[in-house]
């Protein structure tokens, strides 16, 4: 059993419960879509000899749907991607935005809060 995506197959592993299988990924090489392959040993499922195309391989497989993946490097959705944005976890925070001076927080990522007036 696989997980088939545009240019690669990955393994599903067994999982705790009979009939579970599950595979992680990680957000960073999480592909587009992916879809599960499941080969069917056909001698061992329909019977020795039903092979009716007169192939040797009496294999069978199933598919399902794929599932789609919305795969963006910024991932608070302010617009900045994570490797320009200081915080990806808050919008509120990124390159283009307004620093607040004095509250301790650095918003336009500029690596310094901003002075207060008179400060």
């Amino acid at each position: 059993m696989e997980a088939v995506g545009y240019d690669e197959r990955i393994s599903l592993s067994p999982g705790t419960a009979t009939g579970m299988w599950g595979l992680t990924i990680a957000n960073d090489t999480l592909p587009g879509w992916l879809y599960v392959e499941v080969q069917i040993d056909g001698a061992a499922y329909y019977g020795a000899g039903v092979c009716a195309d007169g192939g040797d391989n009496d294999d069978e497989r199933v598919w399902s749907s794929p599932v789609w993946f919305d795969v963006t490097d910024d991932l608070d959705g302010d617009g900045y991607a994570h490797d320009a944005d200081c915080n990806d976890d808050m919008p509120r925070i990124h390159p283009g935005a307004r620093d607040r001076p004095g509250n301790g927080v650095d918003e336009n990522c500029d690596g310094a809060d901003a002075t207060p007036l008179g400060g």
